[in-house]
């Protein structure tokens, strides 16, 4: 009897740890299943948040580069523009500097050939209407006159003489003042301003 209380409690015991074993098992396998689950839920969850920052990145990368572009080609087309006032102001600079020496060049070109030709003017007897020609002219013209002049006096100082011989010997004679000279006779460099003017 007590044998066989014996056997039948060890296959209690038996049939007990085979049903714990087999509780665990299936425990065991819940457990791994449930694992699985999670993982693959919290691997599908990491794939989606990193699928989202990659989203989010891409779209700020494409964004910043678009203003990036932008801001270049604003950058770019001030630059152009400044460029192109700067190039207009230095050509408009540079025509105007070249116009005031064209005209100063023109007004020294000018005078030099007027000094020029005044000098050799001065310096050659051959030039038509030239002011030494001109000068030379009212010279000889100043000496004729003067010529005549004496001319006419010596013969004024004759007839003068001959007139008081006369009244000498008609014992009427005064002796008279002088009378002041009414001609006026210029200088030579008077006349030498007057052809140069």
């Amino acid at each position: 009897m007590p044998d066989e209380l014996t056997l039948e409690t060890e296959r209690n015991l038996l049939r007990s740890i085979l049903d714990r074993v087999g509780y665990r098992l299936s425990t065991e396998h819940e457990i791994e299943s449930r694992h699985a689950t999670e993982v693959a839920a919290e691997q599908r969850q990491y794939q989606a948040v990193f699928q989202q920052l990659t989203d989010n990145y891409e779209a700020e990368r494409l964004q910043l580069e678009q203003n990036h572009q932008s801001q270049l080609a604003a950058c770019d087309y001030r630059c152009q523009s400044e460029s192109a006032q700067v190039q207009s102001e230095y050509q408009r600079i540079l025509t105007e500097a070249e116009d005031r020496y064209n005209r100063d060049h023109e007004a020294a070109t000018k005078e030099h050939d007027e000094a020029v030709w005044l000098v050799s003017s001065l310096l050659d007897d051959d030039t038509e209407g030239s002011p030494l020609q001109r000068f030379q002219q009212a010279q000889l013209a100043h000496e004729a006159a003067e010529i005549e002049l004496k001319a006419r006096i010596e013969s004024q100082e004759s007839g003068y003489e001959q007139v008081v011989r006369f009244l000498q010997r008609s014992h009427i004679w005064s002796e008279p003042t002088e009378p002041e000279s009414t001609v006026q006779t210029s200088s030579v460099e008077a006349m030498k301003t007057a052809c140069l003017a």
